[in-house]
């Protein structure tokens, strides 16, 4: 599996904060996330030896750009194991319903 990643924008607020929840759920040992402007919410996990982001929104979809966006800004590496494979993981819970990605590669 490859683990190059795209460069992303320098002044990108997205990184900024997966930098963050990433340095907070190392130090922790425990996931760290955030709920964001457009509604969607990401999460970090940091493993001894993976490290897994989730996007997630409630009751709609993440667009294809969106999840673009996500890959980029977050570094996700190119070959990353992707869940689900194609499409939207879709959970109910507590009432509502959440769509969801996730990625998880070798730290």
């Amino acid at each position: 599996m490859s683990t190059k990643r795209a460069d992303p924008p320098e002044t990108s607020i997205l990184h900024g904060i997966f930098e963050t929840l990433r340095m907070h759920a190392e130090r922790r040992g425990t996931p760290a996330g955030q709920n964001l402007r457009s509604g969607a919410r990401i999460a970090v996990s940091v493993r001894e030896t993976t490290i897994t982001v989730i996007v997630s929104r409630p009751e709609k979809p993440l667009s294809t750009t969106e999840l673009t966006t996500f890959r980029m800004h977050c570094q996700i590496p190119i070959g990353a194991e992707r869940a689900p494979a194609e499409g939207q993981e879709v959970k109910e819970i507590e009432g509502t319903t959440w769509h969801r990605v996730a990625w998880r590669w070798p730290r």
